[in-house]
């Protein structure tokens, strides 16, 4: 699985300490293959403070959370073309197993 955006493949190593009343908690570790050291990621708690703001309002009668996002243009536009690679190296591999298997026939 390619996590850090780099083309190469990492190992994911996901740890459970426990769970309970619909909620997971544990960690995730990711590994280079080539020389097994784990890589440094920043945890979930770190990349939301740094990508989303939040406001929580109390009224009388409801509680109102409001969000917003504060990525760059340049970083949602990053973003958005990473996804549109992955699904594009998606189809590239489903066509070519197609391929392989109509080959066969």
């Amino acid at each position: 699985m390619d996590l850090t955006n780099d083309w190469k493949k990492e190992v994911v190593v996901f740890y459970t300490e426990g769970t309970g009343t619909g909620l997971s908690l544990g960690k995730v570790h990711i590994i280079n293959p080539t020389n097994f050291k784990e890589l440094k990621i920043e945890s979930l708690d770190e990349i939301i403070k740094k990508h989303i703001q939040s406001k929580v309002e109390k009224y009388d009668d409801r509680v109102e959370v409001k969000e917003e996002d504060n990525r760059t243009p340049e970083e949602s536009e990053l973003i958005k073309l990473r996804k549109e690679i992955q699904r594009l190296l998606m189809e590239n591999y489903i066509l070519k197993q197609a391929a392989l298997i109509i080959g066969r026939k």
